[in-house]
Order: C-alpha cells, then sequence, then structure tokens
C-alpha cells in the first residue's frame, strides 16, 4: 500500500519537478547456475524519475518491485547513474537497496546496497530494453549470477 501511495504522489507531482519519467517493466531473468530452480520469470513494476543533481552523468530515481529468483516479492530503492554511448545506447550503474526474504539456504534474507552494472537500448520513441547484471552478493556456491531482462516505457 505503501509503494501504491508514493507511486500516486511522484507521477502526480507537478511537471516543473519532472524531467524524465519512465514506468520499468521487469521481465524475465538468465541464471548463470543451474544448481537450483530458480524462478526465471520475474514480473514486477518500477518507476523511475531524472533529476538533476549532477552533471556528469543523468541520475535517476527508481524504486519499485519485482518477484525475485526465489518467488518472492523483492521491493527495490536507489540511484541509476548512467552516460549516452549513442543517441540509443547508454551505459550506467544502478545502486540500489534491496530486501530479500530468503535465501537458497534457508536463511533469513537480508537487506542491503548492491551495484548493479546495466545497459539500455531505445528501441522506439518511447521505449527501450534494459539488461541488468545482477552479480552473486553472497558469494555462496548455491547462489549465482544472473540478468535482469525489463522494458522501460517513457511518458
Amino acid at each position: 500500500m505503501r509503494f501504491i501511495i508514493l507511486l500516486l504522489i511522484v507521477l502526480l507531482m507537478p511537471e516543473a519537478y519532472a524531467s524524465d519519467r519512465s514506468i520499468i517493466v521487469n521481465l524475465t531473468a538468465q541464471h548463470f547456475s543451474n544448481k537450483y530452480d530458480w524462478n526465471e520469470e520475474n514480473p514486477g513494476l518500477g518507476y523511475r524519475h531524472t533529476v538533476d543533481i549532477w552533471s556528469y552523468s543523468d541520475t535517476e530515481v527508481t524504486f519499485g518491485a519485482l518477484r525475485d529468483s526465489l518467488d518472492n516479492t523483492m521491493p527495490y530503492a536507489g540511484m541509476n547513474f548512467t552516460r549516452n554511448i549513442t543517441s540509443d545506447l547508454r551505459v550506467g550503474i544502478n545502486v540500489l537497496a534491496l530486501k530479500r526474504k530468503e535465501t537458497t539456504d534457508g536463511d533469513e534474507g537480508w537487506l542491503g546496497v548492491v551495484p548493479l552494472p546495466n545497459i539500455e537500448y531505445r528501441i522506439g520513441e518511447t521505449s527501450s530494453i534494459n539488461l541488468t547484471y545482477i552479480p552473486n552478493p553472497r558469494q555462496k556456491d548455491d547462489d549465482t549470477d544472473a540478468f535482469l531482462f525489463s522494458m522501460v516505457l517513457d511518458f
């Protein structure tokens, strides 16, 4: 419920505070290891808003939630720092706070800040495909690195 209220507040902000707004539709993941029966269908919804705080790169505030690889809801929030390579291609790094409910070995889960490199390719006037690399944060044998595929819709 808090997520919905926060999303409505940001979406209804005056246009003077908004430059670029996007909806993030998380789709699927590809894991590098088959040691665990990973859920590779990772639907989710997020929001990102470009803010003008640093001249070196585009900076975006982002938040949302998705179904993680263990079939749990995983909320996230953070900042994405990007640079344009061409008019259609940009690279960046997301610095996100993530909340995992559980781990593969039955641990309680964790809350942490994770840097996530990403690349985004524009496929139309208002949409793009995003590929985010998610490293194994715990470096245990039963965990794995993954790629997350998302669609980004500007409005």
